[in-house]
C-alpha cells in the first residue's frame, strides 16, 4: 500500500456537524436500514447503470485528476466497490426510497470510495478527488426535482415512489388527502427541501456558521409543520404526528440494534482517511459507545411518553455536538488537516 503523505496546510480549521456523518454514532435525520441486502452485482468498467447514476468512471476521473498506476489501481477497486453498494441499495427495501436504504445512508458510498482511496493520496491530491467525485455527484443529483438523472431513476424517481424520498409516500396516501390538501403539502415540501438545499449550500461555502444553519433549518421545519397543520385536518394532523413519532421511535431501536457495528465502522472510516492510532481508536470507541446509553434514555422516554418529540430531537442534536466536539479533540492538527482535505465530500470543517 502507498505510504500516506500528510503536509500540513495553513488553513484555519473548524467543526461542522456534516463531521458527525463520519464519526458520530447516531445519524438520526437521515432515514434508512440497518441491514444490507444480498446482492451481488459486478462492476461495469464502461460506465454507470441505473442504478450506480452518481458513480463517476474511470475514465472521468481520470481527465480531472492525474493518477499514476498504482493510484489508477486504488481508484479502480474503490470505483467498483461503491457502484456494488450503491446498487445494493437501490435493492427491496421496507424502508423507502433506496437512497436512504442500506448501510450507507445518503452519500455514504460517496465517503467510503475517499476512505478507500485515501491512503493512497497526499492532501493536495485526496482535495481533487473529493472536489471532483463531490462535483459529479451534484450534476447527477441536479434531477432531484424532475430535470436531472435522479428524476428518470428507476420505476418512480427519487419523489415519486411508493414511499418518497423518506417512507412518507404511502403514509401521506393513507391520510386520504384531498387532490386539494396532497398538492398543498407537495408544494410546501418542495419549497422547503429547496430552501434547505440552499442553506446546505451556503454552509459547504462558508457562507453561514453552524449555528446560522441549525438555526435556519429549525425555523424552516417550524414553518413547514406551521404550514401542514393548517393544510391538514386535526385527526389527520394527529395521525401525521404519531407517524413522526413511530419513525423516530423505529430509527433508534435500529441504531441501538446495530450500534456496536456501526460504530466499528465509523471508526475504521476513519482510520482509513487519518491514521487514527490504536490509542486514538481506543478512545473514540469509548466516546462513540458512550451514546447508546443516552439513545437508550430517549427512547424509553418517547416510548412512555416523558419527553415530547421535539425534547427529543433538541436532546438528539446535543448529543451529537457532544460527541463531534469530543472525537474531533482526539485528532492532531495534522489528522485535522486531513479531513480538510476531503472537502466537500466531508464539508469543510468549522470551529
Amino acid at each position: 500500500m502507498t505510504t500516506t503523505r500528510y503536509p500540513v496546510t495553513a488553513r484555519r480549521l473548524h467543526i461542522t456537524t456534516a463531521l458527525a456523518a463520519l464519526v458520530v454514532a447516531v445519524a438520526v435525520f437521515v432515514s434508512g436500514c440497518g441491514t444490507e441486502e444480498s446482492v451481488a452485482v459486478q462492476p461495469d468498467p464502461a460506465g454507470t447503470t441505473d442504478a450506480t447514476f452518481a458513480v463517476p468512471t474511470l475514465a472521468e476521473l481520470q481527465v480531472a485528476v492525474a493518477l499514476d498506476a498504482d493510484q489508477v489501481s486504488v481508484v479502480r477497486a474503490a470505483l467498483g466497490e461503491w457502484r456494488n453498494n450503491e446498487a445494493r441499495q437501490q435493492g427491496p427495501s421496507d424502508c423507502g426510497a433506496g437512497m436512504f436504504a442500506g448501510r450507507m445512508g445518503r452519500g455514504g458510498g460517496m465517503r467510503e470510495f475517499i476512505a478507500d482511496v485515501a491512503p493512497a493520496f497526499d492532501n493536495g491530491e485526496l482535495g481533487d478527488v473529493s472536489q471532483f467525485v463531490a462535483q459529479h455527484r451534484k450534476r447527477q443529483m441536479g434531477g432531484m426535482e424532475g430535470d436531472g438523472p435522479r428524476a428518470r431513476f428507476g420505476k418512480h424517481g427519487r419523489l415519486g415512489g411508493p414511499h418518497g424520498p423518506d417512507g412518507r409516500g404511502k403514509f401521506l396516501k393513507d391520510l386520504g388527502l384531498t387532490d386539494e390538501q396532497r398538492d398543498a403539502v407537495r408544494d410546501a415540501m418542495k419549497s422547503t427541501r429547496e430552501a434547505m438545499r440552499a442553506l446546505r449550500e451556503q454552509l459547504a461555502n462558508d457562507e453561514i456558521t453552524q449555528e446560522e444553519f441549525q438555526e435556519q433549518a429549525q425555523a424552516l421545519h417550524a414553518q413547514l409543520a406551521e404550514t401542514l397543520q393548517g393544510i391538514l385536518t386535526d385527526e389527520q394532523w394527529e395521525q401525521w404526528q404519531a407517524h413522526k413519532l413511530e419513525r423516530l421511535i423505529n430509527r433508534l431501536e435500529r441504531k441501538l440494534e446495530n450500534a456496536e457495528d456501526y460504530i466499528a465502522k465509523r471508526v475504521d472510516r476513519l482510520t482509513r482517511i487519518v491514521d487514527l492510532t490504536p490509542d486514538q481508536q481506543a478512545s473514540i470507541t469509548a466516546i462513540l459507545e458512550g451514546v447508546t446509553p443516552k439513545i437508550e434514555e430517549i427512547l424509553n422516554g418517547l416510548k412512555d411518553e416523558s419527553i415530547t418529540l421535539e425534547d427529543a430531537r433538541d436532546q438528539l442534536l446535543q448529543i451529537r455536538k457532544d460527541t463531534r466536539d469530543a472525537v474531533l479533540a482526539e485528532l492532531s492538527e495534522e489528522q485535522l488537516d486531513r479531513l480538510e482535505a476531503c472537502h466537500p465530500v466531508f464539508p469543510r470543517p468549522r470551529r
